[in-house]
């Protein structure tokens, strides 16, 4: 009824709705939690449609507060709502620091070059460690803590030497030099040649699979793109610096098991 008094009136407005956290789940409240979540989603959608008036919707989601109500359930109920809780919220930590990193590697790399045109081709062997394999050892890590200090089992039972096998790539990459493709040479100072290169790497778990052994789930990369790419070519929009150096990758496939 506001929303429309304040549409018809040509005014803006806040309609704030408060819900609870759906992202979990607890013992003997299911018709709550579905009753919320239809709220959250009434909101998104009204907050889109509403927004040509000048109409905010929002919601509130307030976490746990202990209560009375609390002591319908039984201790092994509320542990277990302790241990979830603790564990949403770590994860939540883990992916962000996760997304703040880019994978590690280390590599020999033989450059042959043609002295009469300056062409330039090679190839890379390298060993590099996914941005997962951070959070995996952190969860590693982190439940172990969990474990000790709350008394509660380890909430990942992470393997820690599956993790590296599933983790951990062994790849080549092959470079040549070719002319930049029209296509990318949208900034005109740059006018020389870059180094286009096609990678395959494989985790260690794919290549015991290959001498017969199950390390975990296989996994196999393939990319081209632009190693070493010139600092003029990356679209700025993409934040890099310059003192960095870049691959940019114009194709990325993975494949894995079904």
């Amino acid at each position: 009824a506001a929303a429309q008094k304040w549409r018809d009136a040509g005014r803006p407005g806040n309609i704030i709705n408060i819900v609870v956290v759906t992202t979990g789940g607890l013992h003997g409240i299911a018709h709550s939690i579905a009753a919320r979540s239809g709220v959250i989603g009434l909101t998104r959608a009204v907050a889109v449609e509403w927004a040509q008036y000048g109409l905010r919707v929002n919601c509130i989601a307030p976490g746990a507060i202990e209560t009375d109500g609390w002591n319908v359930y039984s201790p092994e109920a509320l542990a277990e709502l302790i241990s979830r809780t603790v564990r949403y919220a770590v994860d939540d930590g883990i992916n962000r620091l996760s997304s703040c990193l880019v994978e590690g590697s280390a590599y020999v790399s033989v450059d042959f070059t043609d002295l009469v045109s300056a062409n330039r081709t090679g190839f890379k062997v390298y060993l590099a460690a996914d941005k997962e394999l951070v959070g995996d050892v952190l969860k590693f890590l982190l439940g172990k803590i969990e474990a000790l200090l709350l008394g509660i089992g380890d909430p990942y039972n992470i393997d820690l030497g599956k993790v590296l096998y599933e983790d951990v790539f062994l790849g080549v990459t092959a470079y040549g030099g070719i002319k930049l493709p029209k296509m990318l040479n949208g900034n005109k100072e740059f006018g020389g040649k870059v180094l286009l290169g096609v990678d395959i790497a494989a985790n260690i778990a794919a290549l015991g699979g290959l001498l017969g052994h199950d390390l975990g789930t296989p996994k196999v990369k393939a990319r081209i793109g632009i190693t070493n790419c010139p600092y003029e070519v990356i679209p700025k929009a993409m934040g890099v610096k310059k003192n960095m150096t870049y691959d940019l990758w114009l194709l990325s496939m993975t494949f894995t098991p079904a």
